[in-house]
């Protein structure tokens, strides 16, 4: 069935000086719907919003950035948040008053996952606890204490910095889990904004192609009706991909987290010399070979969506079908009976079949722009794919090295897994993950290679 319009709507909605977004904020969505909104320094509250995809969220930065006006951001979802803190660049002028986060409450026993809204202002009072893990309050943050906010604000909050000179390897694979998890996370992000922004479009072509069906069935042709009927079927299909692969992708992001949490608490409660990473390694590899079967399910997906869109492409043909009718048999009953069934409203064509014809071109050269549009969008099946599978091939990889036999040279497992990820970066999600969560290990790395370089047999080192 079409698409139910009110499942995608996004509005904006404004009380004394803060900005309400509501719905779901998609790539489709212009932001200059808030141009009429912010008059001055707003307080911009994501509360109501249900939903976020990754370019929607760079486009309202974007938007955000190019103000001349300094934002500040509240009630931020986590789900929004852990894209957020991604941005590259992250601008100065936009504050982050409120957002939620993922803590752990361990006991002996157990190890709870609770999610909590903190403010800015507890964040310069976080304080470092067993390892490199950051503690709110009495709330121990998932993960450590450099993951919690967007890179430059890092340095303006000056949080203790992670000593990574201590147990380097567990920082390491630690944030490799979190790289990985999250780009899981945006993968399944992906699949589930293709779904919206097809659908979008498909809304938009099933009415223009109906409405073509109905002005050229008054001119004696009958469109086939088999075109609309594919383009239809997918919101079905959609659905299914909806409740399936990504179902099955959140369903393998949750045990993806159970196990780091259960990773992180024994990370706390031993030593370095004693600490299991290969148990927990092996752990994330099963849930992620689990995987495999989706990517193989959404090369099939995005062949199916290109058939059912582009087979019987029939823009040409519409077009050949007006242009045929002559003039002089399109009486003036007639002329009103097609453009008020296919809904021409410009009064200055309403005498004239010419002038006529001219609007109706307008809509198929909408037509024609609509179904460009759907290739690209489509194509984002064959990224999640990917993405998925540069997963898969990187934890093949670890599977192979732990289950060598021999001694696990972790230093070099870390290099080859390093060098794997960065020739596989395909999209800026991927992108923007390893530099946040990576990134700056491999900066360190680099820069200690370059000392030993420096000091190296037959160099003379002056003081």
């Amino acid at each position: 069935m079409p698409l139910d319009m009110k499942q995608v709507r996004f509005f904006v909605v404004k009380e004394n000086e803060k900005i309400q977004l509501n719905g779901i904020l998609h790539e489709g969505v212009d932001c200059k719907v808030l141009d009429e909104f912010v008059e001055k320094n707003q307080t911009i509250d994501f509360s109501q919003l249900k939903y976020v995809s990754w370019q929607a969220l760079n486009n309202l930065h974007s938007y955000l950035e190019n103000l001349d006006k300094d934002i500040t951001l509240k009630n931020i979802p986590l789900h929004i948040y852990q894209c957020l803190k991604l941005i590259k660049n992250f601008s100065d002028r936009i504050h982050l008053e409120q957002f939620e986060l993922k803590f752990l409450k361990i006991t002996d026993r157990n190890c709870i996952r609770e999610n909590h809204f903190v403010t800015d202002a507890e964040i310069p009072e976080m304080s470092v606890e067993k390892k490199h893990f950051a503690k709110v309050g009495n709330k121990l943050f998932f993960g450590f204490s450099n993951q919690v906010w967007p890179k430059n604000e890092l340095f303006k909050f000056k949080l203790p910095k992670t000593n990574t000179e201590d147990d380097q390897l567990e920082v390491f694979y630690f944030n490799y889990m979190f790289f990985s998890l999250t780009t899981l996370f945006l993968a399944r992000d992906l699949v589930h904004a293709v779904c919206i922004s097809l659908s979008l479009i498909l809304n938009d072509l099933i009415n223009l192609l109906e409405k073509f069906q109905s002005g050229l069935k008054i001119v004696g042709f009958d469109l086939p009706d088999k075109p609309i009927k594919a383009i239809k079927g997918l919101y079905k299909f959609f659905d299914d991909i909806l409740d399936q692969e990504v179902e099955t992708m959140g369903t393998i992001i949750e045990r993806y987290e159970t196990v780091m949490t259960h990773y992180q608490k024994s990370m706390m409660e031993m030593d370095s010399g004693s600490f299991d990473k290969a148990r927990w390694l092996q752990e994330v590899c099963l849930e992620v070979d689990k995987t495999e079967p989706i990517t193989l399910a959404l090369e099939k997906i995005g062949s199916d969506c290109g058939e059912a869109i582009f087979t019987d492409y029939q823009e040409t043909k519409i077009r050949e079908e007006f242009k045929k009718l002559d003039p002089a048999s399109v009486s003036p009953d007639k002329l009103k009976e097609i453009r008020d069934c296919m809904c021409i409203m410009n009064p200055m064509s309403e005498d004239s079949w010419e002038e006529t014809l001219e609007d109706i071109e307008e809509d198929l050269d909408l037509l024609s722009t609509k179904y460009e549009k759907c290739s690209p969008i489509i194509q984002g099946f064959d990224l999640t794919r990917q993405v998925l599978e540069h997963r898969i091939y990187e934890h093949k990889h670890i599977t192979s090295v732990l289950a060598s036999g021999d001694s696990v040279d972790w230093e070099n497992l870390e290099k080859e897994l390093i060098k794997k990820i960065q020739n596989t970066l395909v999209t800026q999600q991927e992108k923007y993950s390893f530099e946040y969560y990576i990134g700056d290990l491999v900066k360190k790395e680099e820069k200690h290679e370059k000392q030993e370089e420096a000091l190296s047999p037959g160099t003379t080192l002056v003081f």
